[in-house]
């Protein structure tokens, strides 16, 4: 199901046939479900997931500073 959205996706761009045929020859040569290859997608998701919530909470954090009065 993913080769055959990955070749509907490079038509609707344009690719050379020549190009979408190499591209969907490797996507069949591979496995992309094996254990390390999801493992490695979830820490990368993980990564980015928890750098982007970083990232809001210091723009709320410095939008809103604490004053120190005492």
């Amino acid at each position: 199901m993913s080769i055959e959205t990955s070749e509907a996706m490079m038509r609707r761009f344009g690719a050379p046939e020549d190009q979408i045929q190499t591209t969907l020859a490797e996507l069949r040569g591979t496995n992309s479900y094996t254990l390390g290859k999801q493992l490695m997608g979830i820490l990368y998701v993980g990564v980015i997931g928890n750098a982007l919530v970083t990232l809001i909470l210091a723009l709320i954090a410095k939008k809103n500073p604490e004053s120190e009065e005492f």
